[in-house]
């Protein structure tokens, strides 16, 4: 019987509002679901802030844990 794929890795976008004087910008991660995708946000997290949105869906803000710059 022939293996069942399922697809993984929903996209998902996290924005960082600013880093210092700079424009914000975007990253993009991969994830299997949200739980996993607010994983590898929340290890992105150093002196900045950031937001986790799939699409249009906000799904978690993030703030500094590092405050030192």
């Amino acid at each position: 019987m022939p293996a069942i794929l399922k697809i993984v890795n929903a996209q998902y976008q996290v924005i960082f509002p600013s880093i210092g004087e700079k424009a914000a910008y975007t990253l993009l991660i991969f994830a299997d679901d949200d739980a996993g995708a607010k994983r590898k946000a929340k290890a992105l997290v150093d002196c900045d802030a950031l937001d986790l949105w799939d699409g249009l869906r906000f799904i978690e803000h993030f703030s500094p844990v590092n405050t030192l710059k």
